[in-house]
């Protein structure tokens, strides 16, 4: 996988790209990155989408989830978070084709 310049400077965790989707990453200016996961594979039992900040990771059971949560603290807002789960969506049906 490919990343930016710019998402490449963000990046300060271990990604399994083949297990995950890079769904986002939220960089603020004097706050720390929060990198977004999704699994590729949702249908395995062990399949938890994931939020990084500064290394330390937080799971979550279903995007909602993962979503609402960023929504409630403050780092994304509901439109991001309905356009986050539309391109994963997406992501899934371009890799099922």
């Amino acid at each position: 996988m490919t990343i930016s310049k710019r998402l490449e400077k963000h990046l300060r965790c271990e990604v399994d790209f083949g297990e995950f989707y890079l769904l986002d990453v939220i960089a603020g200016k004097h706050k720390p990155t929060i990198v977004l996961l999704a699994p590729r594979k949702p249908e395995t039992a062990n399949a938890f989408f994931g939020m990084k900040i500064k290394g330390n990771g937080q799971w979550y059971g279903s995007l909602e989830h993962l979503l609402g949560t960023c929504v409630d603290v403050g780092y994304m807002s509901k439109l991001r978070a309905k356009l986050l789960t539309r391109r994963y969506k997406a992501m899934r049906a371009r890799d099922a084709a």
